[in-house]
């Protein structure tokens, strides 16, 4: 091998090792910028609950308003907290929304079934998601408003 075709090598192997560097850089850069701010920002909580009362077995209606600033997968969870007139709490896992939440300002209504079994009480609707945003996941946990569990 010449001492010309070793420079022309040489010189391509620092240029790909370069280029690999810049988009290494680029890429870690945006990623910091995706975990850096939250994806998802509850605006005006806790959430307004329509159905103020209910019985075991009907559906309470409540308003979400939230604002999702990237349209990336994320987990949902709902979960019935009820608080009895003797001061116990009781957590009751609700089903999920079952859906993707859909990126920019949204406001719409959101429904809970209330299991049979549930006591009667003051009850609130938790809502916690998690996004996957490269390395990390950022949580977010928004309630409703208070509502009443009849017998």
């Amino acid at each position: 091998m010449n001492c010309i075709g070793l420079k022309e090598m040489i010189a391509k192997f620092l240029f790909v090792l370069a280029s690999m560097l810049v988009a290494m850089s680029i890429y870690y850069g945006i990623e910091s910028l995706v975990t850096s701010r939250p994806i998802l920002i509850p605006i005006n909580p806790p959430f307004q609950v329509v159905t103020k009362t209910v019985r075991p077995g009907d559906t309470v209606t409540y308003k979400i308003n939230y604002y999702k600033r990237l349209d990336i997968p994320g987990d949902l969870h709902k979960q019935l907290i009820i608080r009895t007139k003797d001061g116990r709490e009781h957590y009751l896992p609700l089903a999920g929304l079952g859906g993707h939440l859909p990126p920019g300002n949204v406001q719409k209504y959101a429904y809970a079934k209330i299991p049979d079994w549930a006591p009667p009480g003051t009850a609130i609707i938790k809502l916690s998601s998690a996004h996957h945003t490269g390395h990390d996941r950022q949580f977010t946990t928004v309630c409703t408003e208070p509502f009443e569990i009849k017998p």
